[in-house]
């Protein structure tokens, strides 16, 4: 149907938290999804850890983060936007 098929990385606040502490977990599921032809893979991990404030990125007020906030689903979009942009899908 000439679409190209994107797969989002969108971790949560706990997933974020442990990357940080600990090691990347879905790294090498996330290699191995990138070297499938025609699979764009976005993964915005490192980019929301630069995140001062990884409360700022969520709307509810737990652990795990929950949905994300307006300021974050600005942000993810504008991750986003610029990783298509870099991939020249746009």
């Amino acid at each position: 149907m000439n679409f190209k098929p994107i797969f989002i990385f969108l971790p949560q606040k706990d997933d974020l938290i442990f990357i940080k502490n600990h090691e990347h977990f879905f790294q090498n599921f996330s290699n191995e999804l990138s070297t499938i032809k025609n699979l764009v893979t976005l993964d915005v991990v490192h980019d929301l850890l630069s995140e001062s404030n990884l409360d700022d990125l969520y709307s509810d007020n737990n652990d795990y983060g929950g949905h994300y906030s307006d300021y974050g689903n600005k942000k993810i979009s504008q991750l986003i936007y610029q990783k298509l942009k870099n991939s020249s899908l746009i």
